[in-house]
């Protein structure tokens, strides 16, 4: 029988979510994975790099008539959105104002992590909010 779905908190700047079979590495509250261990492989990630460099989210993205911008998706709070033997649920976000414009992307963020129990892999997905009234832009990829 598999192991459960376990969260760890390694210090005040990492997190470990481990099913027994993979160990995912979060970057808190950044949300930017840092390391993976598979079968007790460790760590899939170039080490080598500096941790905000292995496992990020970005975007390329420019306001009308300026020059594309590539911006590494760095968050500022994070909580869990659901912990049970079966699944951890990890959210991690940040919120766009207007004292941001011109340096980082108009939209609220928020960059979840998925582990499953007995599962190989984890998952990952965005939800990106634009409210009404902030800048437009051009997102070029994410």
């Amino acid at each position: 029988m598999a192991p459960g779905v376990q969260l760890h908190i390694q210090d005040d700047l990492h997190m470990v979510i481990d099913n027994g079979i993979l160990q995912v590495t979060l970057a808190v509250p950044d949300g930017i994975v840092t390391g993976i261990t598979y079968y007790g492989i460790d760590n899939l990630l170039e080490v080598r790099n500096n941790e905000t460099n292995r496992g990020y989210w970005d975007v390329v993205w420019n306001s009308t008539g300026t020059k594309g911008k590539f911006e590494r998706l760095k968050c500022t709070t994070y909580k869990v959105i659901l912990e049970t033997d079966d699944q951890i649920e990890l959210s991690f976000s940040r919120t766009w104002d207007v004292s941001l414009q011109g340096k980082l992307i108009p939209l609220n963020i928020d960059k979840r992590f998925i582990m499953l129990k007995g599962s190989s892999g984890f998952y990952s997905y965005a939800i990106y909010e634009h409210l009404e009234g902030w800048p437009g832009f051009n997102l070029h990829e994410t």
